[in-house]
């Protein structure tokens, strides 16, 4: 008799987020992140059906480069209320060098991204997705910086459980300080 062998692959991803009818508050949030799950929090960053953080946001520094701030330094200095605040109003607090910038051309162009360089010729912009844009500074007619974040809100995209999930995985990632007795 010979053995039975299965060769599948089950792979469990959230489904796309579907648009909320009540936008998420952050007073419906705070009672609920005493029970948020890392696990499903980190599920939910990563996955591309999910909030998807990773595409803008690394949580370590070594893994390069990202479009957001490194949020693993960024809830070092972070509580949980400002964490679920920064998911649900992202412009009330842009980080230093995350802004937007507009770049209008003397052509009527229009680009936007953030700075990532400035030489004595040209302005360069960091793409979304990750790329770059060269302005060339002789072609600017306008510039101005934006005062949103370019994250997106997820008030009407995450439950309230969903965002003491996340909140709950980033705060993970907070660097543990240890108490005397520990």
């Amino acid at each position: 008799l010979g053995e039975n062998k299965s060769n599948y692959l089950v792979v469990v991803r959230p489904a796309g987020l579907r648009r909320l009818e009540r936008a998420t508050t952050v007073a419906a949030v705070l009672p609920l992140l005493g029970q948020g799950d890392v696990e499903r929090g980190k599920a939910l960053f990563f996955a591309t059906g999910g909030a998807g953080g990773s595409k803008c946001h690394r949580t370590d520094a070594k893994q390069g480069l990202g479009f957001g701030p490194d949020l693993g330094s960024v809830v070092k200095q972070a509580d949980r209320k400002k964490v679920v605040t920064s998911i649900l109003e992202p412009s009330v607090e842009v980080k230093e060098g995350f802004r937007m910038l507009l770049v209008v051309t003397n052509g009527g162009k229009t680009h936007t991204g953030i700075l990532k360089e400035e030489t004595g010729t040209a302005l360069t912009l960091l793409q979304p997705d990750g790329g770059e844009l060269v302005v060339r500074k002789a072609e600017v007619d306008e510039r101005l910086s934006q005062k949103i974040s370019p994250m997106p809100s997820f008030e009407r995209l995450l439950t309230p459980r969903q965002v003491a999930d996340v909140t709950a995985f980033l705060m993970s990632l907070k660097p543990k300080t240890s108490r005397k007795g520990d």
